[in-house]
């Protein structure tokens, strides 16, 4: 890398893994009220995907524990909860960990964890998170304020049908520095995790303090990604709006046929989802319609076993 200050496209990716180590996932514990009554029982608030049939029953069926969970899909929201008071609802919160240790734990929303039970499990992870690991503790670094469950790059999808993977690895964030590619991505709505994916389009290293200068760009590319973006929405809208374009264009036939797969899977666990009512394929046309016009009055929901139903905003 020529300048510290900048990453290169390539650079980039292959730094990736050392970053996300600093914003690993992890699980705390919650200081509610213990009782005696709710011995087998477990409130998980987390993102979404953590509370699928996959990740939860292996325990439910080794431990016979009644769990119930609730996902969003951004940190400050679920501690937002904490703060109003759910420390009495919620045993356990998923989030990112400089959360943990910056806000969460020195706000008393959450409690330490037992280092002699809990730091073996560490031992049986990945060298580079031997115990004592720095991001799951506080930062005086004596106590253990959760546990590592996932890292990796925080990056982008595309669809490859119109941008090659060879296309995205070799160009990087700087897709979004292309004028021919706005009003043909969507953002993630989010508080905080698309900031250092505006630093990587803007040109600079997200990881360290900024210049004035830097701050600018910052500001001019966030300015700009926005107005570019088709829609910016939470995964739920995102995917919905991906999924609802590409029933528009097929036969009712072809989409009774993908309903009946996606159903089977979730008969199977591999998908579940409530499904509130199925709309036509006029009615979903409709919504695409209204979607793509940009109006923001409602939007359209595909539930991930492939049924889809509208809401109004």
């Amino acid at each position: 890398m020529a300048n510290s200050s900048k990453i290169s496209r390539r650079n980039f990716m292959q730094q990736s893994a050392l970053w996300a180590a600093a914003f690993a996932g992890g699980t705390a514990a919650v200081p509610g009220i213990a009782s005696a009554a709710r011995e087998k029982e477990l409130n998980i608030l987390c993102w979404e995907g953590y509370n699928s049939a996959q990740v939860l029953d292996p325990f439910r069926s080794s431990t016979g524990a009644t769990v119930k969970a609730e996902s969003l899909t951004n940190d400050p929201t679920m501690i937002n909860r904490l703060r109003a008071g759910e420390t009495n609802v919620w045993d356990l919160i998923n989030v990112n960990n400089p959360w943990a240790r910056k806000v969460m734990f020195p706000e008393k929303l959450i409690k330490p964890l037992d280092r002699a039970k809990f730091e073996p499990y560490f031992s049986k992870m990945l060298p580079a998170f031997k115990p004592p690991y720095k991001w799951a503790m506080d930062d005086g670094g004596t106590e253990l304020l959760g546990m590592c469950q996932r890292f990796g790059p925080y990056s982008f999808v595309v669809n490859t049908d119109k941008v090659s993977r060879a296309t995205a690895e070799d160009q990087g964030w700087n897709l979004w520095n292309d004028p021919a590619n706005a009003k043909k991505y969507g953002i993630l709505e989010s508080d905080d995790w698309n900031v250092f994916c505006i630093c990587c389009i803007a040109g600079f290293d997200p990881f360290k303090v900024h210049s004035d200068d830097e701050v600018a760009k910052f500001t001019e590319a966030a300015k700009r990604v926005f107005k570019g973006a088709k829609l910016v929405g939470d995964g739920q809208t995102l995917v919905g709006f991906i999924l609802g374009r590409a029933l528009a264009t097929r036969s009712l036939a072809q989409i009774r046929a993908i309903y009946a797969e996606l159903g089977e899977q979730a008969q199977q666990g591999i998908l579940t989802a409530p499904v509130e009512k199925v709309y036509s394929i006029e009615e979903i046309k409709a919504a695409v319609a209204h979607a793509e016009r940009g109006e923001r009055a409602g939007k359209i929901l595909v539930a991930p076993n492939g049924q889809a139903r509208i809401t109004a905003a």
